[in-house]
């Protein structure tokens, strides 16, 4: 860019600039560690919040992680927040539930569980981990934070299993061939698996323990709990879900809709569950938004986030990120390994681009303030495209993807990163 055309851009974007300047918040690192009096504008956005979506533009960038730990050390220490709702596999979620709340084992072993997605097999969320566990000690434990995951199942459904063991030995010994066939094809982050082994699996499960559960609810909650009960049927339901999404994965519309869905529910179901009515949930920037999945890109069936928002009994806010430079951490199909990345530069007055002219520190926007100024209206309206980057690399030149949507009617609050590394992997 010449010094005429970057004098022109600047002169341009000098007004929109001086809105995001006056609905912003700086902050001196996204350390988990700094200061939480720095979060205090946020709180104006959480407000009454019962259910608050902290998004990620990439499953991978480091920096991204460690703002959505400190926001999240926020919620819960000052506001109360007591349930974190993971994108990840609702059966797999129990080893971190179980580990948080006293049980054995390391952070680390329960976060490279199968049952863990990929993505959050990492450092970040080690110390994450770590960190809820420590706050949980010596609590009572209706003030614990609880974990749940709130993805569809990709592998064998462990909490089922576990409850049956307990309560009924025969259903156990009936979903043997089932079970075995989702264990030899269980799904990993590549998706070379048997999808159709892997649905049929899911669905006899279904069939076969559904009405079981219903006649045998007495016994069950006699040989275990009301909440162990309430538990597996809920995991039993997703197993059922799974089974009915991995069945259709060719219809992409459908299953993107149906997962969407699915997502939606499982946090209604948390913020049912647990005596906590204060949810943080923790997922993609496209699954929290609201409006359509990642701009209707596969359809227009709502996002998870756009069902929260409808939701009667819930009052939901959402806070997204988006970073100026960056490397990257995802899952390389030609090299079969995750791998980092260089992400291409931002377009030329997307987003990305324009926080980035407005300072060089991280900081924290007031989209509810930007969305009313009328000196942001036009761009947030045409041109405030949004970046993302998905868990997989398949195709090096379109690893990243730019949504052409209004960030301002999309999400509540947005935390901007000015770079971005590679988030360090459990073996780094």
């Amino acid at each position: 860019m010449t010094p005429q055309d970057q004098g022109s851009k600047n002169q341009e974007l000098e007004p929109i600039s001086q809105a995001i300047i006056e609905a912003r918040t700086i902050l001196t690192s996204v350390d988990p560690n700094s200061p939480q009096s720095e979060l205090t504008p946020i709180a104006d956005i959480v407000g009454d919040a019962t259910v608050v979506g902290l998004g990620e533009h990439s499953h991978g960038t480091n920096e991204v992680f460690q703002y959505r730990y400190r926001l999240f050390r926020y919620l819960v220490t000052e506001h109360d927040f007591r349930v974190f709702a993971l994108e990840t596999e609702f059966s797999g979620a129990v080893v971190l539930d179980e580990y948080v709340t006293g049980g054995d084992g390391t952070a680390h072993d329960v976060i490279a569980h199968d049952g863990v997605h990929a993505i959050y097999q990492c450092e970040p969320m080690v110390e994450l981990i770590e960190w809820i566990r420590s706050f949980n000690e010596g609590r009572d434990a209706d003030d614990q934070v609880r974990v749940h995951g709130i993805d569809l199942n990709f592998s064998t459904p462990t909490r089922i299993v576990s409850f049956l063991e307990r309560v009924d030995l025969n259903a156990l010994d009936e979903i043997a061939d089932p079970l075995e066939r989702i264990a030899e094809n269980a799904i990993s982050i590549d998706l070379e698996a048997n999808l159709d082994e892997i649905a049929t699996g899911y669905s006899e499960i279904a069939d076969q323990l559904l009405d079981r559960f219903e006649q045998n609810r007495s016994e069950y909650i006699q040989a275990s709990s009301e909440r162990e009960f309430e538990l597996a049927k809920r995991d039993l339901e997703v197993v059922a879900k799974s089974g009915e999404h991995w069945s259709m994965v060719s219809e992409q519309e459908s299953a993107v809709a149906l997962r969407s869905e699915v997502m939606a529910e499982n946090v209604r179901w948390a913020f049912e569950y647990e005596s906590s009515n204060r949810v943080v949930v923790w997922a993609h920037n496209n699954h929290v938004n609201r409006g359509p999945f990642a701009d209707g890109s596969f359809g227009d069936g709502p996002s998870m986030g756009e069902h929260l928002a409808r939701a009667e009994e819930l009052e939901y806010v959402n806070i997204a990120s988006s970073v100026g430079e960056e490397s990257f951490l995802s899952f390389s199909m030609e090299e079969g390994s995750f791998e980092a990345f260089d992400r291409p530069d931002a377009p030329a007055g997307s987003l990305a681009d324009v926080l980035s002219e407005v300072d060089d520190g991280p900081f924290f926007v007031d989209l509810e303030t930007l969305r009313d100024d009328e000196r942001a209206e036009q761009w947030l309206q045409e041109d405030a495209e949004r970046l993302v980057m998905g868990a997989r690399v398949d195709d090096e030149d379109e690893m990243m993807g730019v949504l052409n949507t209004n960030p301002a009617e999309e999400f509540d609050g947005l935390f901007f990163i000015p770079e971005g590394t590679p988030v360090p992997t459990l073996d780094d």
